[in-house]
């Protein structure tokens, strides 16, 4: 294999992005990827390194020490981690370099069980209450946009999809005689399942889909912008923002957020989490089951009430 005898790292970053791109990574990871990128190529100038030939296993080491001095959590170091990784898989590819040093990097991280903001059930109703409101009073010209951020909302809250697959579906994609969603999972990244079928609420979702699909034409994006080309995923993104913001919700309400909630939902309602694994698509049920860090010590407790042989009293 050739390499080249010179590559900058801003050029390296560039060709990283352009990569990500083709596979198909949704924004919010090519934005990981791009400001995770920076800062190390600002760490490499400030030792007079330009070159991406230059990075070696024994900078990468000294780099990552630099990141643990600085008290970063493990999660923020797998992240950085994962974001060089990926850079220097696409090297490989494009014979940029001969190989990937982390092939030899092995980094022990402190992981500590994480658990995720969820929004009550309360809060999930006054959620979408705002977004009616929103709807009824808006003007003629923006009722079309309500009704589509409307649509959108309840769809995330009732399938818990990401929101680069809800910016991926099509009309094609909308099945109203058996009320189902062809849900296309984006991006390479292993842990997402590539297709699934979400399940549509008959009484509060099939008829607003079919006044979206009527008209459009098979091929055609489900959620389109104003002026009739595709909803990205940042836009969903800020859809959502706004509409927490204009619910008065304290917390940060995120596409993402309302994925957690729903999985949290079905788990606290005792859904099987073999069931959970395929309506989120996670690819490893190991995925699904972190989940169940969000149950309160009372929920355990009434698990074990309930399910123990002595205290359930199957055995009494």
């Amino acid at each position: 294999m050739q390499t080249h005898s010179s590559f900058t790292l801003e050029e390296a970053l560039k060709l990283t992005l352009t990569c990500a791109e083709q596979a198909a990574y949704g924004t919010v990871s090519i934005n990981g990827f791009r400001g995770n990128l920076t800062t190390f190529i600002k760490w490499c100038k400030g030792k007079g390194i330009i070159d991406i030939q230059d990075v070696d296993l024994d900078l990468l080491k000294t780099y990552f020490m630099f990141l643990k001095e600085q008290q970063l959590s493990g999660y923020t170091i797998k992240a950085r981690k994962r974001s060089l990784n990926y850079l220097f898989d696409c090297l490989v590819k494009k014979e940029i370099v001969a190989e990937n040093p982390f092939n030899h990097l092995r980094i022990k991280l402190q992981l500590t069980n994480k658990v995720w903001d969820v929004l009550t059930l309360n809060e999930m109703g006054v959620l979408l209450e705002g977004a009616e409101k929103k709807h009824q009073h808006a003007s003629s010209i923006q009722k079309t946009t309500t009704f589509r951020n409307k649509l959108i909302l309840k769809l995330l809250l009732s399938t818990g999809m990401r929101s680069c697959e809800l910016s991926a579906l099509k009309v094609k994609d909308v099945n109203l005689e058996e009320n189902t969603l062809h849900i296309r999972g984006k991006g390479s990244n292993w842990y997402i399942k590539r297709n699934r079928i979400a399940f549509i609420d008959e009484k509060h979702l099939a008829y607003e889909l079919s006044t979206l699909c009527t008209g459009a034409q098979p091929d055609d994006y489900l959620f389109t912008t104003n002026i009739g080309g595709r909803l990205k995923e940042s836009s969903v993104y800020v859809i959502i923002k706004k509409l927490g913001l204009f619910a008065g919700l304290k917390k940060n309400v995120t596409p993402h957020l309302l994925r957690h909630s729903f999985c949290t939902f079905l788990i606290g309602q005792g859904a099987d989490a073999f069931s959970v694994q395929r309506l989120m698509g996670h690819w490893q049920v190991q995925t699904t089951l972190k989940f169940y860090l969000h149950l309160t010590p009372q929920e355990v407790e009434d698990d074990w009430r309930k399910f123990s042989p002595l205290a359930g009293g199957e055995l009494s």
